[in-house]
């Protein structure tokens, strides 16, 4: 498709997208209450479990859940008028 993909750029380019999105979201999570920031840093950015969240933050699994919910919640509507440049980005092959 794009010549910068078909020159073997397409992983650098690939890489500086993520690089940026991540930047966008974690922009959007630095809004969010601590406790629903750090559930969802532990959960998306570093791939844990609920209930490895739950024994690192002190508190109960279903606790977790909702302060992820919360979390995906604001960012959806925080990150609305993204969403289109983010879901093509994300679809890059």
């Amino acid at each position: 498709r794009d010549c910068l993909l078909s020159r073997g750029l397409g992983d650098v380019y690939k890489r500086q997208i993520n690089q940026d999105l991540r930047e966008i979201i974690e922009l959007s999570v630095n809004k969010l209450p601590p406790k629903c920031a750090q559930a969802f840093r532990l959960a998306y950015f570093h791939d844990m479990s609920r209930k490895e969240i739950a024994e690192i933050m002190g508190i109960s699994p279903r606790t977790v859940e909702g302060h992820i919910r919360q979390a995906l919640a604001f960012l959806r509507a925080d990150l609305k008028g993204l969403f289109l440049l983010i879901f093509l980005l994300c679809n890059i092959n």
